[in-house]
């Protein structure tokens, strides 16, 4: 009877130690889980060439991706979460001739370049008119861009980006959220 009776103790323990076992595993994948979620970021869409992002702590550069908060009463976005591509910055000079978008930035060598960020549309996918970003108003138009603001676009033609709702902050009506890096 006390063989059985110690069987049974012990039976009881290693149960209760299979349990502990089980329970802070089960605490140690949530946590992971939830730290893992917190820093993933997906993006839906055919905008970009990526689908997972990592986020990570700084000020936007050129070339990064940032997931914007675009305003509810946005008439194509109507305050979805995007992400985009910071393609001009503080300080680069945002030209536009017509419907083309460049970015001029002085290099080390103090010549200014060019690049081509693309073309805007007067309507949209769905044939909708759409008004593209001109501070100017006039055919030709060069403005710096101004301090804590950028210019961010996606490669797609169809694309709704600084092209239309124009420059974007962490603290304007289009509004950067967080920095994130492409994983996939």
């Amino acid at each position: 009877m006390r063989f059985l009776r110690n069987v049974a103790e012990m039976n009881k323990l290693l149960l209760a130690k299979r349990l502990a076992v089980a329970f802070s595993s089960m605490v140690v994948i949530f946590l992971m889980v939830s730290y893992v979620t917190g820093k993933v970021v997906i993006a839906w869409g055919e905008s970009t060439k990526h689908l997972l992002f990592w986020k990570i702590r700084r000020v936007p550069e050129k070339g990064d991706y940032v997931v914007v908060a675009t305003p509810k009463e946005d008439k194509f976005a109507k305050g979805k979460v995007i992400t985009k591509q910071v393609v001009c910055s503080e300080g680069d000079e945002l030209k536009i001739t017509g419907l083309h978008y460049y970015c001029c930035s002085r290099e080390d060598s103090g010549l200014k370049k060019c690049v081509y960020l693309g073309k805007a549309k007067l309507r949209s996918r769905k044939g909708e008119p759409v008004k593209p970003f001109n501070p100017c108003g006039t055919h030709y138009c060069v403005v710096k861009v101004p301090p804590g603001k950028f210019f961010v676009v996606n490669h797609h033609p169809d694309s709704y980006d600084s092209r239309y709702y124009g420059f974007v902050s962490f603290d304007g009506r289009y509004r950067i959220l967080y920095v994130v890096r492409p994983i996939i």
